[in-house]
Parts: structure tokens; C-alpha cells; sequence
């Protein structure tokens, strides 16, 4: 018994002494680094570098051109009430007058984002006015009607700034324009300054539905201002 007690701890020291570890005893249990094991089996793939801003960059309104045309109408009446001396009775009588205006406008043009929102181009535009005076009253005498109408077309550079990005859905804008007027058929030319505003919404990517107003001013009528409603549409070819 006790020389087998001497070789089992003879063997145990042998084997530690070499390296080795001992076996487990029965009914010992078994430690197993999960660690190791998963490291061992995990497989790891390599990642595309990545490149900073990039979806920042390529959403902005810059580096691309867009083309656009609109069309526009504006309606006024004016009508007032006067007395006239009248000759063959020799009384006063009443007299009104009125007055209906009317523009339209058809225009087109193209240019480019040269920086982040900053649009410059050009427009071309058909303007036809119309000017319609009736006068009754006081009889026969005092009941007439006059019709004036022009021509025009203007030709200018255009610049705006637009907000957002290329996915906003809805893109406010402001522009100022200046153009040279041609107007027929007196063949007189002109200066005209448009300042306007409104929004752009984009009912699919890269065409939208614009919407605005302009104010209008002509240089040789000083006394005349117009405000012309605006409905278009712009392609942005990015």
C-alpha cells in the first residue's frame, strides 16, 4: 500500500516537471475557455474606409444645373363715378368709368448652383398686357369703349438663393432680375426690375412644383407697380 501510494506522487511530480499538466481525476470537473473557443472560430471581415461628410456633401444644392419655366396671370379692375356738365341739357349727369387690366406671362430659362444654394441664370419671358376703358352714362353721348394692347419680351440675368437640400420636399426661395424690354408694336425698349419670393416642392426627385409671386416694376412708369401670381415648373439635373 505504501509503495503505491509512492509511485502514483512520484508520477504526478514527474509530470509536472515536464510540462505536462495531470489528468483529471475522475469525477473532477472539466474548465473550458469559452473565450478562446470564440475567438478561435470568429471571422472577421474587413471594412471599406470611411469617407467623411459624404452624404452631407452630395446633398447640397451646388455643382449642377436646373431649367425652369412658369407661366403667370394678373387681373385688375378699377371703376369710379364722376359728373359731367352736359351741354344739351344743361345739367350734370353721371358718369362711370371702368377700367380692366390684364397681364400674362409666359417665361423659361436655365442655370446653375454654383455654390450651396446659390442659383444664377437667365430668363426669357412674353408678357402680353391689356387695357380695356368703358364710359357710361348721360346718355349716348358719354357711352363708349377703348381696347389697348402690347407685346412685350424681356430677356435678363437671374439671381436666387434656395434653402434645403436635393431631399427636401418643400425648398423656399427669393430672386432679383434685371431685363432689357422690348415692347411691340411701338418697338420702344425698356428696363424692368422683378423681385420675388415662393416655394418649391418637389413632387418627385429632381422636378418639383414651384409657386410664387413677383413684384414688377417698369422703369419709364414710375406710378405703376404690379404683383404677378406665379405657378411653373423646375427640373434640377443633378
Amino acid at each position: 500500500m505504501r509503495f503505491t501510494i509512492i509511485l502514483a506522487a512520484s508520477a504526478v511530480l514527474t509530470g509536472l516537471a515536464l510540462g505536462q499538466e495531470p489528468a483529471p481525476e475522475p469525477g473532477d470537473a472539466l474548465i473550458i475557455d469559452s473565450t478562446a473557443v470564440a475567438a478561435k472560430d470568429t471571422v472577421v471581415k474587413p471594412q471599406a474606409p470611411a469617407v467623411p461628410n459624404a452624404p452631407a456633401a452630395l446633398a447640397q444644392l451646388k455643382g449642377f444645373w436646373m431649367v425652369h419655366g412658369s407661366g403667370g396671370f394678373q387681373y385688375s379692375r378699377r371703376k369710379h363715378t364722376d359728373n359731367h356738365f352736359d351741354y344739351w341739357s344743361g345739367q350734370y349727369v353721371a358718369v362711370t368709368h371702368t377700367y380692366t387690366y390684364t397681364i400674362t406671362q409666359i417665361d423659361g430659362g436655365a442655370g446653375y448652383f454654383v455654390t450651396d444654394g446659390l442659383f444664377i441664370g437667365g430668363t426669357l419671358s412674353m408678357i402680353k398686357e391689356s387695357l380695356k376703358s368703358t364710359t357710361t352714362g348721360g346718355g349716348t353721348y358719354y357711352d363708349y369703349s377703348d381696347n389697348h394692347t402690347a407685346s412685350l419680351t424681356s430677356i435678363g440675368p437671374q439671381v436666387a438663393w434656395y434653402g434645403g437640400h436635393r431631399g427636401s420636399k418643400c425648398l423656399p426661395f427669393v430672386k432679383a432680375e434685371y431685363d432689357i424690354v422690348s415692347s411691340s408694336p411701338s418697338g420702344l425698349s425698356n428696363n424692368m426690375l422683378k423681385l420675388g419670393g415662393g416655394l418649391l416642392f418637389q413632387l418627385v426627385p429632381k422636378i418639383g412644383l414651384s409657386l410664387g409671386v413677383d413684384y414688377v416694376k417698369i422703369e419709364e412708369r414710375k406710378d405703376e407697380v404690379n404683383i404677378l401670381a406665379l405657378a411653373g415648373i423646375k427640373a434640377m439635373l443633378y
